[in-house]
């Protein structure tokens, strides 16, 4: 009897223990601790949302690129969540960083929490697809259910640097060539037109034998910092040569962050003592992904300026008479910004184009009335021009940019030399009338004149006549022209012929150039016509005129032959 009561208080023990040990307990590796907890009142609800963040904003994770992976947690249910932490697998990819375990600890019955995963591609990560599973656990067993992340790792895409072709100058006598002895201010231009971001962009130049910097402040290198993608930066620099110079050596360095998508040391195309063409070059970049776009540069071209076609006319007996007529020494009388550059361009189409030799080019830059009697004569006697003519053999061309104004009393027209007083153009200007007589009778082949200047007292610029209102002339010559004469003007009487700043010429001047690389060749047959070019230019100028200043300008031309061959290609 005693021996079945003792085996009997051992089971009932035995049972007891493996009660207890079936309840939730908090243990450690080796000998256990027991703790006898009672399950959650009401049980916890927790659910997971992944995102995904990054910078570009291209939803790609690019090489060096940092990013954050957030893990939104939230407790619906009544019950507390305890002990919750999560996992990523595959714990390591490669090229990509990021912590694959993290804790979050407990979460009270409504409570959400965010919990950040930074993350961050290398630059030799791959382009590939990446999935990552997020396993999640909780203490009594309420974890989230798992969930993936999928997203794009890309590939570092190198920048690509480029100096654009053409440059911007500043010199001294404005007419955008690099002499010897002038110090020229340049702006040149760097663009990526990769489509990889260039960090850090550094600029370093260095100038060859008889070449120097100079300026009030000697700099030769420039810090651009970043460029996106098609992004374009200036540097602007100042130099001169010594009169020993025969070209413009000057090499630039393009650095970098990473030290290998740069240019070492290579000369800049500058061209001694020719006139330098505008930054031109507009480079399209591709975007693998269409709908992640960007503003691509505009550029500074200046289409006129370059590319002047060439012919292989040899026009030896030819004479040309360019004058741009810029600084007036009058303080009344605005300048003409764009005059020099004008006729230094005119000049290029005359040598290039037209095959006018250098020797029979009379080029004037500012000149005053005495150099307008020394070129076309006085009343008594003839002028300079008239020494040059070949009677018969000749062609002449006469170009004019600057101002012109009326003598208020006779309303005849005048040339505004650069030391006239507009107040008395009757005495100090040149007189429309005087300029049409002496050429009447160069007795040339053929004259071809293009004044681009107004009459009306007016200009771009401001009134040359102060404290009257606008006089109103309308120069005809068109009965006192000789059968060879053509005449092209900017403008008619009471109107004021416009600038295009943009285009660092006058507005007319501009367009009678494009006209003459082809843009006035109608009917495509080689040849521009007197006729052509007077369409050209009335309907493009016309239009422009009214866009840019709201005003109304009329290109005019008088010629008894209309089909006067202007050139030929």
């Amino acid at each position: 009897m005693r021996k079945k009561t003792f085996y009997f208080y051992i089971i009932l023990f035995t049972a007891g223990c493996f009660q207890l040990c079936a309840q939730t307990y908090e243990g450690t590796s080796g000998s256990k601790k027991i703790s006898i907890q009672k399950g959650p009142q009401f049980p916890p609800y927790v659910e997971a949302t992944i995102s995904f963040y990054e910078p570009s904003g291209n939803n790609i994770l690019d090489a060096e690129e940092s990013g954050q992976i957030t893990v939104n947690l939230k407790n619906s249910g009544k019950g507390k969540a305890r002990g919750i932490s999560f996992n990523i697998t595959p714990r390591s990819v490669s090229g990509i960083f990021f912590s694959a375990d993290k804790e979050v600890g407990n979460l009270d019955p409504g409570e959400e929490v965010n919990v950040q995963v930074p993350i961050r591609a290398a630059f030799g990560v791959s382009s590939s697809m990446v999935n990552l599973n997020f396993y999640f656990s909780e203490r009594n067993g309420f974890q989230p259910d798992p969930s993936i992340l999928k997203f794009n790792t890309k590939a570092f895409v190198p920048p690509e640097l480029i100096v654009l072709e053409g440059f911007d100058i500043i010199d001294a006598n404005d007419n955008g060539m690099i002499e010897s002895a002038e110090l020229v201010t340049i702006t040149a231009a760097i663009q990526n037109v990769g489509q990889g971001v260039a960090k850090d962009v550094n600029v370093k130049l260095k100038v060859g034998e008889n070449v120097f910097f100079g300026g009030k402040e000697i700099k030769n290198e420039f810090y651009l910092g970043l460029l996106k993608p098609g992004v374009l930066k200036e540097f602007t620099f100042d130099v001169y040569t010594n009169k020993n110079a025969k070209g413009m050596p000057i090499f630039v360095t393009i650095d970098e962050y990473y030290g290998k998508f740069g240019k070492e040391s290579f000369q800049l195309p500058l061209e001694f003592k020719k006139r330098l063409s505008k930054i031109s070059e507009v480079q399209v970049v591709g975007i693998e992904d269409p709908s992640f776009g960007f503003a691509l540069a505009g550029g500074f071209g200046i289409d006129v300026d370059t590319n002047i076609p060439r012919t292989d006319v040899d026009n030896k007996d030819a004479i040309a008479v360019i004058i741009g007529n810029r600084n007036y020494t009058n303080s009344d009388v605005p300048t003409v910004d764009f005059a020099i550059r004008d006729a230094a361009v005119v000049k290029e189409y005359m040598l290039k184009t037209f095959g006018y030799r250098e020797g029979n080019i009379i080029y004037e830059t500012d000149a005053t009335q005495a150099k307008f009697f020394a070129l076309f004569g006085t009343e008594k006697r003839d002028g300079k021009l008239q020494d040059y003519v070949k009677e018969g053999e000749s062609d002449v061309f006469i170009y004019y940019s600057g101002h012109g104004a009326p003598d208020p009393e006779s309303k005849d027209g005048y040339f505004v030399p650069v030391d006239c007083d507009p107040a008395m153009v009757d005495v100090t200007g040149y007189s429309l009338d005087l300029f049409y007589s002496k050429i009447n009778n160069l007795g040339a082949k053929s004259i071809t004149v293009v004044i681009d200047a107004c009459f009306s007292g007016a200009s771009g610029g401001g009134m040359l006549l102060k404290n009257i209102s606008p006089v109103f002339i309308n120069v005809d010559e068109t009965g006192r022209l000789a059968d060879e004469v053509t005449v092209f003007t900017s403008a008619s009487g009471e109107q004021v012929s416009s600038w295009y700043p943009e285009k660092k010429h006058s507005l007319y001047t501009y367009y009678f150039l494009k006209g003459l690389k082809g843009a006035a060749d109608q009917d495509g047959n080689q040849a521009i016509t007197a006729e052509e070019m007077q369409s050209y230019v009335l309907d493009k100028v016309s239009y422009m005129a009214r866009k840019l200043n709201s005003r109304e300008q009329t290109p005019g031309v008088q010629t008894l032959d209309k089909e006067k061959v202007l050139i030929q290609f």
